[in-house]
């Protein structure tokens, strides 16, 4: 009984020292963390000025800009990224790219073969936001290796590959280390300027479905509208979604080259192809056009009468034909509608 207490006691007191010792150490860490932290923010202070002058004045890199040390390179990036967040201007954006090639490169290079993630990850991301194309051989590495990287830095990587325009992007897209969902593939498609981007449009077909549904999306949100004759070829497309994008897709270029096309849809038993329609309309100045949209104003869902009334009140007179509606239209929906719509 006496040996089990002491070996007890001395077995409390053991991890009692433990604990102190981590406590320790913690408090010592922190105390370094603090100071690092604060080195950091008077390199700030002190290179803010010599910044401003390279980057907004042009003037040569001054030493009190130059990373000799970790924690000044530290400093140096948030500098950067304070003007490339807040400042739009090739000239800035110029200057820092220069600066990053210059002084920047050689850690960042290192830093992709680091062991930590999170390092790899933050390297990643200055290097897509310094547009840092000098580390592009050293990106490729990684992403035909045969060591496996985390999802997050596969989409990284193939970020910096659309932000620099690889003329091989299509080859990684059609042929991906990780799979991707829609929002990925946004981010992605967000980055290529207009002629890659239609060139890759040419393999629409071989497209796995969500990158051909955001491709859709983007033809709208990129506004092209030199491929109007391609999203009418998909509006007859068999799948619902991607007629329905194609169709919203068509409704923000707000370009109508041949109407009758359209008219179909009215009839749809899907609401969101009516909703689309009707918003297509409103850039159709004809007889047939008002008829279909006033049809649309007793359907059965808001959302589809609606849009119809919004797009009568673009139209030319609208408002007038929208007044004429209100009074005499005896389906009380369209009535309610046409109210809202005016105002009234």
């Amino acid at each position: 009984m006496g040996n089990a207490i002491v070996w007890l006691t001395i077995a409390i007191l053991s991890f009692m020292a433990v604990l102190i010792l981590l406590f320790i150490y913690l408090v010592v860490q922190r105390m370094i963390e603090v100071r690092v932290q604060r080195k950091i923010a008077d390199y700030v202070k002190d290179g803010s000025d010599w910044a401003y002058r390279y980057l907004i004045e042009g003037d040569a890199p001054a030493e009190q800009i130059i990373p000799d040390s970790s924690t000044k390179l530290i400093a140096m990036e948030k500098i950067l990224r304070s003007y490339a967040k807040n400042i739009s201007s090739d000239m800035v954006s110029a200057r820092i790219t220069d600066y990053a090639h210059q002084f920047l490169s050689p850690y960042y290079s290192k830093n992709l073969n680091s062991l930590n993630w999170s390092t790899r990850m933050n390297t990643l991301h200055r290097i897509l936001e310094f547009r840092m194309k000098d580390l592009l051989d050293d990106v490729l590495n990684m992403l035909n290796e045969n060591k496996h990287y985390s999802d997050d830095e596969y989409l990284q990587i193939y970020r910096i590959l659309a932000a620099f325009q690889y003329e091989d992007f299509l080859q990684h897209l059609l042929n991906p280390k990780i799979e991707m969902n829609e929002m990925e593939y946004r981010k992605l498609l967000f980055e290529l300027e207009e002629k890659p981007f239609l060139n890759m449009v040419e393999y629409y077909q071989d497209f796995p479905s969500a990158l051909k549904h955001t491709v859709l999306d983007m033809i709208g949100v990129k506004h092209l509208v030199q491929m109007v004759p391609f999203l009418e070829e998909r509006i007859h497309d068999e799948e619902l979604e991607v007629r329905v994008r194609s169709l919203k897709a068509l409704s923000q270029l707000g370009i109508v080259q041949n109407e009758k096309i359209y008219y179909p849809f009215v009839e749809s038993e899907n609401w969101e192809e009516r909703m689309m329609v009707a918003k297509i309309l409103a850039n159709v100045d004809s007889p047939e056009a008002v008829s279909s949209l006033q049809h649309l104003l007793k359907d059965q869902s808001w959302w589809v009468r609606s849009q119809a009334a919004q797009s009568i009140v673009q139209q030319k007179n609208g408002k007038s034909v929208l007044r004429a509606i209100v009074e005499t239209e005896e389906d009380p929906y369209a009535k309610d509608i046409g109210k809202e719509a005016l105002g009234m």
